[in-house]
């Protein structure tokens, strides 16, 4: 009942951060609730399934050249209990920050993150075939 909750908050959320540009519409929503139909909308993302604490929807997220940052973030629903302590940490807290600033198929959104959702950082995106992914932050 919590996750059906989460997701529908989740859905109301990104449904608010669309626009009528094609650039900034969602789309391409995974069953576990990732969107990765837009920047802005997978940035929203990582700090749900953080929050929601479903790391394993977040497999898939990085570009095959992503940094080992984004990596780590797409892999931590294979992490060690550790690791995903430290990722929920890092990013349970965390928005977005701005708009996202697209330019062909690249991509970049400001955030917040760290254990108070207070830090400033940027993902840094590309699309590949319609589907933007973490490429660094």
């Amino acid at each position: 009942m919590m996750r059906l909750a989460l997701l529908i908050a989740l859905c109301l959320c990104l449904a608010a951060c669309g626009g009528d540009d094609p650039t900034t519409t969602g789309g391409t929503t995974t069953q576990d609730g990732v969107d990765q139909g837009n920047p802005r909308a997978l940035a929203a993302s990582v700090f749900a399934m953080a929050k929601s604490g479903n790391y394993a929807a977040l497999e898939g997220i990085a570009a095959p050249s992503a940094d080992g940052d984004c990596k780590r973030i797409a892999g931590v629903g294979k992490a060690e209990p550790d690791k995903q302590a430290e990722f929920a940490k890092y990013f349970s807290k965390g928005s977005v920050s701005g708009d996202a600033t697209i330019d062909g198929d690249k991509a970049t959104v400001p955030i917040l993150f760290g254990p108070e959702g207070t830090k400033t950082e940027t993902f840094h995106m590309v699309r590949i075939d319609g589907k933007w992914f973490l490429e660094s932050l």
